[in-house]
C-alpha cells in the first residue's frame, strides 16, 4: 500500500468533512456559534471591569441537537489541521536532510545550531565534518580547533542531525576561525580521532563565541532543577 502524500491525505479528509458538514450544516453552525459563545463567556468571566459578581461555577452552555456525527467533523477538522502540520515538517526535515546529503562530505565546513536551552541567542559553531554516519539519516560527527565534538563526558561521538546543522555558502569562512589545519588533516586522512583532543559541543562553543556565550536557562525539568 502506498504513502499517502500531504496532498492526497488533505483532499481526501477534507472531502470527508464537507459531506459531514453539508449533511448537517445547520447543527455543525449551531455547534460552532455555541463554541464561539463558550468563548467570549470565558473571556467576559475573566476581565469583569465592572465589579460585578459572576458565578464562575455556571455551566457553559451546551450544543444540545448536535449529533455525533457533527461533532465527530469538528474533531476531524482539528485532527487534519494537526497531521498536515506534522507531513509538513517531516517533508521539510526530508528535504533538509536530502540537501545536505548532497552538499556535505567529510572535510566540509558546517554551522552547527546549539541548543537554546543552553546558549541565548546563539551563533553556528563553525566545525569541520570528521565523519558521516552510514545510516543515510545525514548524521556528522564535526572537529573544532580545540578537538572533536564529543559528549559531555567524552566517553562516546556526539552525531550532529541533519537539521542541526547547515553549510555555509562561502567556504572559505574556515581561514577566519583557524579551521583550515583541521580542514586539512581530515581531507589528507591524517586526523586521528581515537588520539585528539575531545571536547563537548558546549565548551566549543564557549571557546569560539566567547563574546556572545551567555548561558540560557538550562532545562527545566524537575530532575534538574
Amino acid at each position: 500500500m502506498e504513502s499517502l502524500t500531504v496532498g492526497d491525505y488533505h483532499n481526501a479528509v477534507v472531502d470527508k468533512c464537507n459531506v459531514l458538514i453539508e449533511k448537517n450544516k445547520s447543527k455543525f453552525l449551531t455547534y460552532l456559534e455555541l463554541k464561539i459563545l463558550n468563548k467570549k463567556r470565558r473571556i467576559h468571566n475573566a476581565n469583569d471591569d465592572n465589579g460585578a459578581t459572576i458565578d464562575l461555577t455556571e455551566p457553559e452552555v451546551s450544543p444540545i441537537g448536535c449529533d455525533q456525527d457533527v461533532r465527530n467533523a469538528a474533531r476531524m477538522v482539528a485532527t487534519r489541521k494537526w497531521k498536515l502540520f506534522q507531513l509538513k515538517q517531516a517533508e521539510a526535515m526530508m528535504k533538509r536532510r536530502e540537501q545536505c546529503l548532497k552538499h556535505v562530505t567529510i572535510g566540509t565546513l558546517v554551522s552547527c545550531k546549539m541548543d537554546p536551552r543552553d546558549f541565548k541567542n546563539a551563533l553556528g559553531l563553525l566545525a569541520i565534518v570528521s565523519e558521516i554516519s552510514d545510516s543515510g539519516a545525514g548524521g556528522t560527527q564535526v572537529a573544532t580547533t580545540h578537538g572533536l565534538v564529543t559528549t559531555e563526558n567524552g566517553k562516546g561521538p556526539y552525531w550532529i542531525q541533519a537539521e542541526r546543522y547547515s553549510v555555509p555558502t562561502v567556504q572559505d569562512v574556515a581561514m577566519l576561525r583557524g579551521l583550515n589545519k583541521v580542514q586539512r588533516d581530515i581531507r589528507k586522512n591524517i586526523f586521528d580521532a581515537e588520539t585528539c583532543a575531545k571536547i563537548s559541543i558546549q565548551k566549543a562553543y564557549r571557546l569560539q563565541h566567547p563574546e556572545s556565550a551567555a548561558d540560557g536557562k538550562g532545562c527545566c525539568c524537575k530532575a534538574n532543577k
